[in-house]
């Protein structure tokens, strides 16, 4: 028996010593054969942060000003590259670090634009020289901002850190009670958690995040898997099914004060012990923590989306609050004497005056609310550096808040919508696409679904759709305002250009100052795979908000 139980051992030894030989062949073979994997495009797996942006990417950008380039710099940031630490901090020259999410990074935003570039002139206006860096990083959230300034604070050595705080999304993303609960946060995958009193960190997966870091091996197949996994709707959880019902509607959540003891509840807190920690660190590094508070789009404006959803389920936004985050962080920073500057009344005052958009089509600030933004930062840092200088005590900001801008209404509407100029998705309704450039050759235009709504001021003149088709024609289109469908369906024969005319007798004879138009589309054969879209749009409207071709 002592012999066969010996021999039995040793059996399982070999087997053993030759599994881990075969797995250190396998990790072998991947370092060498096998890149880093990444974790999304345009970003890498980080053992601290979660995961980061890839070096150096270069993308090719548009927008209503033309095409430009998206450029990275040699650390994945935008802007200009971090100072070396050995590097002399030039007397009389402020040096700004922004850090923040993709609010920060604005990849629909040309560099020049950008918030931190932006208030280095404007603080060169008021005669005060400064430099910036900018740390926005996509998906981050408030503990991984932290932990971004703890890496890289001592090269830039800042007189003033910005940070850009969007409740949208970040109170999610500081709580692991909320991980892979909310839609859209796919970093929750990977992303670090403060925990406890904010000095231990966790990961959703602790065991799965150790063997990601050591073995390239494992990191390639779990990325492989978290690609399925995003494409066939599974869970990352257990890698099976996805329940909708554990999804959270984050907007929601955090736009109504949570209940005592729910995860909300606890996220919130727990991003208020991490703003308290990041002005603590900042204090200890000799420099001032400005928080920049940017809002949801929805709670700027009120817009055509919002009237469809309205349209089909009246009570949506029963029980919300849309000046809930502000009011909320705006009690903290006071009580911490932290300062903040809140962009949300600045947004809404820019907006009704001015019908420009203040957000781009991709839900982040527009150029124009990056200016905005820098205007109210540099007024703050030049307030700063007088009180500093005489030696004043810190004063707490005091914003009163208002409702949202109905950017709808008709007086705010348009007679007709130029989508070669701009995408202007606050006047669309379900059933568009994104906006770009050019499509294959087609110029400038939004793609529009089967069905697709759209909201306008009853203008003077006929109605004009022009547009391409990409599918093979023919299309029928049949147009409805304000539910009530035109007699004639209208005809686009050939692929292409088109412009298609309804004459103003035939358009319904009583129209409301504001009209809903619902564009339904037809078309004869089968949609290509690949093309998803069925029209694209260029200009619609009224005639006197076009004009001739």
């Amino acid at each position: 028996m002592r012999w066969a139980s010996s021999r039995k051992g040793k059996r399982l030894a070999v087997l053993l010593a030759s599994a881990l030989a075969a797995a250190a062949l396998i990790e072998l073979g991947a370092r060498l054969l096998v890149a880093p994997p990444l974790f999304r495009p345009g970003a890498v797996l980080d053992p601290v942060l979660g995961h980061r942006p890839v070096a150096r990417e270069r993308v090719e950008n548009a927008d209503e000003r033309g095409a430009f380039s998206f450029v990275l710099n040699s650390e994945g940031y935008r802007g200009p590259e971090l100072p070396a630490e050995s590097s002399a901090k030039p007397d009389g020259t402020l040096r700004l670090l922004f850090l923040g999410d993709s609010f920060l990074f604005g990849r629909a935003v040309r560099d020049e634009e950008l918030v931190d570039a932006a208030t280095v002139r404007e603080l060169a206006a008021r005669s005060i020289p400064a430099a910036a860096w900018n740390l926005g990083v996509p998906d981050y959230g408030t503990l991984q901002e932290l932990l971004l300034f703890q890496r890289e604070g001592a090269r830039v050595r800042p007189d003033v850190v910005v940070l850009l705080v969007f409740p949208g999304n970040d109170v999610a993303n500081d709580c692991l009670e909320l991980a892979g609960k909310t839609p859209g946060n796919d970093g929750d995958y990977v992303r670090p958690y403060a925990v406890d009193d904010g000095d231990a960190l966790a990961f959703a997966h602790p065991l799965r995040a150790f063997l990601r870091d050591h073995l390239r091996a494992f990191a390639a197949l779990e990325m492989h898997f978290l690609g399925l996994a995003a494409e066939r709707g599974w869970s990352w959880a257990t890698w099976g099914a996805q329940d909708p019902a554990e999804l959270t509607r984050t907007g929601d959540a955090v736009l109504a004060p949570p209940p005592a003891g729910s995860a909300w509840d606890v996220a919130w807190r727990r991003t208020e012990e991490l703003l308290a920690r990041f002005r603590d660190e900042v204090h200890a590094r000799g420099a001032e923590l400005l928080v920049l508070v940017a809002p949801r789009r929805n709670q700027v404006q009120h817009e055509g989306f919002a009237e469809d959803l309205l349209a089909s389920q009246p009570h949506a936004f029963d029980g919300l609050d849309w000046n809930y985050p502000e009011r909320r962080l705006q009690a903290f920073c006071a009580r911490e004497r932290i300062p903040a500057v809140l962009l949300l009344e600045d947004l809404r005052a820019a907006i009704a005056a001015d019908p420009t958009p203040v957000f781009a089509a991709d839900f982040h600030f527009s150029g124009r609310a990056h200016a905005l933004a820098a205007r109210r930062t540099a007024e703050w840092i030049a307030e700063w550096v007088a009180r500093r200088a005489q030696g004043a005590a810190f004063e707490p900001a005091s914003d009163a808040f208002s409702a949202p801008v109905d950017v709808v209404a008709p007086e705010r509407c348009l007679t007709a919508l130029d989508f070669v100029r701009a995408p202007r998705f606050e006047f669309l309704g379900a059933g568009f696409g994104p906006w770009r450039l050019d499509w294959s050759g087609k110029g400038p235009g939004l793609p529009a679904s089967r069905e697709a709504r759209l909201y306008l001021r009853t203008g003077r003149g006929d109605f004009l759709l022009r547009g391409a088709v990409p599918v093979k024609p023919p299309a029928r289109i049949e147009l409805a305002f304000d539910g009530v469908k035109l007699a004639h369906a209208l005809e686009v024969t050939e692929k292409g250009a088109f412009e298609l005319r309804v004459p103003r007798a035939e358009l319904p004879a009583e129209l409301p100052a504001r009209t809903q138009v619902t564009l339904s589309v037809a078309v004869s054969g089968p949609t290509p795979r690949d093309v998803p879209w069925v029209l694209i749009l260029r200009q619609i409207g009224f005639e006197e908000g076009l004009g001739p071709r």
